[in-house]
């Protein structure tokens, strides 16, 4: 389902020859039609040619793609809302993903760190063992709920722009490819942490957004204060509210933000006439440094990272207080 727009709603009148719609949408259809009366037209033709235009009218704006009241709604909260965009999907996914880890077991609340680590939570020795699809899994699962809200709310009010300019394709790879970084990073760095959580990807997000702000500041004009008092707005909120998740995975929100700063550099695509001068030299200087980043961490991991202990949850036990969960 797709918002109405102004565009949408201008082309549908002059699609059918009505001239003289505004930004009232279709309210300028029966003025224009009044214009266009023959003088010399009987009234009975007049009228019966006034009806079945009104009627093509009607069929075509019911036609055009409706938005629900509840996406109304949504759209207030997440501007952009589309019920089709990968990130709402995501989204759901993760919710539906922690009703199943509470389904599974749970203590005060929150899932047990037993169910989270069957699900594919981090945990560095069974990374080291082989188990490389950690890396990834974690971005669905979450600790509690006040973790989990607070990730969706961050990637929905994000990810709705992002997506529309990117492209869905894209965006799926950079949100994986996000968490795929950041967990990387908090492994290699603290392998003997149970962690999962979206925020790696979501902390991308950002990395993806300030890339872009960089590689379009000598376009931004005038508009560079209010960016750079926004970035400082965004930097400070997100800390505060991260610094209030009990086991805060530092590691893995810096993974993430700069797995997201590299990545859209790399694969960024500007019209020539809006490059920089050294938008070539950025480009490769990201890909040198993400391939560094990407070589070491898997080194380090797979190589040099200890193997043992692994939690014996083949029943759903807890794990050893050693273990204590860590989010995003």
């Amino acid at each position: 389902v797709e918002t109405v727009g102004p565009s949408l709603l201008l082309s549908a009148p002059l699609q059918f020859g009505l001239a003289g719609a505004s930004g009232l949408g279709l309210g300028g259809a029966g003025i224009a039609l009044a214009a266009a009366v023959p003088c010399g037209a009987p009234p009975s033709a007049w009228a019966q040619q006034q009806l079945q235009q009104q009627q093509r009218v009607a069929m075509a704006w019911n036609n055009l793609p409706q938005m629900q009241e509840e996406e109304q709604f949504a759209a207030l909260i997440f501007p952009g809302f589309d019920a089709n965009a990968f990130i709402w999907q995501v989204t759901c996914w993760q919710v539906a993903e922690f009703v199943i880890s509470m389904c599974l077991g749970h203590n005060k609340a929150n899932p047990t760190p037993c169910v989270l680590y069957r699900l594919g939570a981090s945990w560095g020795p069974a990374i080291t063992r082989g188990a490389v699809w950690r890396l990834i899994a974690p971005v669905t699962l979450h600790a509690n709920l006040t973790h989990l809200l607070f990730n969706v709310f961050f990637q929905l009010r994000m990810g709705f722009g992002m997506e529309k300019q990117f492209g869905r394709e894209k965006m799926m790879a950079l949100y994986f490819a996000c968490g795929l970084i950041g967990n990387l990073v908090s492994v290699s760095l603290d392998p003997f942490k149970l962690a999962v959580g979206a925020s790696t990807a979501g902390f991308g997000l950002i990395g993806v957004w300030l890339a872009e702000i960089l590689l379009s500041w000598e376009l931004l004009g005038p508009a560079r204060e209010r960016t750079i008092i926004w970035i400082v707005f965004m930097l400070i909120s997100v800390t505060t509210m991260s610094s209030m998740t009990p086991n805060m995975d530092l590691f893995g929100h810096l993974g993430g933000a700069l797995g997201g700063f590299l990545l859209s550099i790399v694969i960024s695509d500007m019209r020539e006439q809006d490059r920089p001068e050294w938008y070539g030299q950025a480009r490769a200087a990201a890909a040198a440094a993400l391939a560094l980043v990407l070589a070491g961490g898997f080194t380090k991991v797979l190589v040099f990272s200890p193997s043992d202990p692994l939690p014996n949850c083949a029943l759903l036990h807890s794990l050893p207080s050693m273990a204590a969960a860590a989010t995003h």
